[in-house]
């Protein structure tokens, strides 16, 4: 049988022909029209009067559409969308036809913290490699689960474990580098991108904790091409995870010219997770095991449950954390150095406190311990810029469980969506 497309495009016109002689009939116009004027009338007139959100501010259009939040996602203007909801309305108001947004730092807690509001339907984009994680974990079971095993590795007193190592992969090559252009340098000075540093050192540490393997992003003998590879795959991995929300075909064929980059660097966290093994295996009785990220998943086990993560579970962990713990953490580093730039009485009076705890002359590591008792100006310059400029600005949903929840002598009843709006309550 010889294909010939002129048979398909013959029948295409008339079908398209047929359905515009059909929407041209003034009758039929009429009547789509109509239906359309009375759904919008019928659901501007439930929002007004009859939906249990009525009594709660907020503009018109949230009430009719969820559009305006889901734009403000798709376009990531959140934090621009939640400063003006909370300058505007307040601690609590209408940004959704089924669901508020909140302001309040106690009430935010309240519904982070509390079983009564779980993680919706959203969470599921966030199944990096097709399996839950921490994050899009829903089910309360799972998610206390997943707390219980992870909650003790991401404490101050683990983490003080791997200081070494973030010392070493974090200020250290930063030092390295910085020392390796001003030895350069015929006048003795330089010109540094402090953004891309920060970005190259978080990007370093977690790597190092989280793959148990060293990127050498800020070495300078360095090429920087595995750095450019692995930050391609990542940047390929979060654009893929939003892409989600498109049809499953338009999805496969947008994602297939990249799915490469993502294969390759799935490999790579499954070798990465082997080598480990191995290494395990090798150890005597009695020898000192690593204390990293990647050990960290390896050895995390369920309290109640004895259950320990799957190979699969630790790949999806892992990933996680390199997403997660990347750019935020150097976003947050960025924005306080900017900050202390723009405020130079500030920065002034920050490294005067440094000093006079740590003298340069003094060779001993400054800890995150020693750090905050002596540097509480520092510490205050951090958070006050991370309250100015909070970088995970996303709007934070869950879902109100029954009974409902009431939020500021607000009533909310079981489906509620309720969105934290970080910016605002910042």
């Amino acid at each position: 049988m010889v294909f010939d497309s002129s048979h398909i495009l013959t029948a295409c016109r008339a079908i398209c022909d047929s359905l515009g002689g059909f929407f041209r009939d003034p009758a039929v116009l009429w009547i789509l029209i109509t239906v359309a004027v009375g759904a919008a009338g019928f659901r501007a007139v439930y929002a007004l009067c009859f939906s249990p959100l009525r009594r709660i501010p907020g503009p018109l259009l949230a009430r009719l559409t969820s559009m305006r939040i889901e734009m403000a996602g798709l376009t990531g203007t959140f934090a621009a969308y939640g400063k003006k909801g909370a300058e505007q309305y307040g601690d609590i108001y209408v940004c959704h036809p089924s669901g508020v947004c909140i302001t309040d730092p106690a009430d935010i807690r309240q519904v982070l913290s509390s079983s009564l509001f779980l993680k919706g339907p959203y969470y599921s984009l966030l199944r990096i490699t097709g399996i839950d994680n921490a994050i899009s974990v829903t089910h309360p079971e799972g998610a206390s689960r997943s707390r219980r095993m992870l909650g003790p590795f991401f404490s101050t007193s683990y983490i003080s474990r791997m200081e070494p190592l973030i010392a070493e992969y974090g200020m250290g090559a930063i030092t390295r580098r910085w020392d390796a252009l001003l030895g350069g340098s015929s006048d003795g000075t330089t010109t540094v991108n402090y953004g891309l540093t920060f970005s190259l050192c978080t990007f370093n540490v977690i790597s190092r904790l989280v793959y148990g393997q060293d990127i050498a992003a800020l070495d300078p003998s360095s090429s920087g091409e595995s750095f450019r590879w692995v930050h391609q795959s990542t940047n390929y991995i979060s654009i893929r995870t939003l892409l989600q929300l498109l049809p499953r075909l338009l999805f496969r064929l947008l994602t297939w010219p990249w799915e490469h980059l993502y294969r390759r660097f799935s490999d790579h966290v499954h070798e990465s997770i082997d080598a480990r093994k191995q290494l395990l295996a090798s150890l005597g009785a009695g020898s000192e095991r690593p204390a990293d990220l990647l050990q960290a998943l390896l050895d995390c086990e369920d309290p109640k449950s004895r259950v320990r993560l799957t190979s699969e579970q630790i790949h999806a962990e892992s990933l996680l954390l390199l997403l997660g713990g990347t750019d935020p953490t150097a976003f947050s580093l960025i924005w306080a150095m900017h900050l202390l730039m723009l405020y130079p009485e500030c920065r002034r009076r920050a490294t005067r406190e440094v000093r006079s705890n740590f003298p340069p002359s003094d060779e001993t590591e400054i800890t995150y311990a020693a750090a905050r008792s002596a540097l509480p100006y520092l510490e205050a310059c951090i958070l006050e810029s991370m309250r100015l400029v909070p970088v995970p600005s996303v709007m934070i949903p869950r879902v109100v469980r029954s009974p409902g929840a009431t939020i500021k002598g607000h009533y909310l009843p079981p489906g509620t969506h309720v969105f934290a709006n970080i910016y605002g309550s910042h």
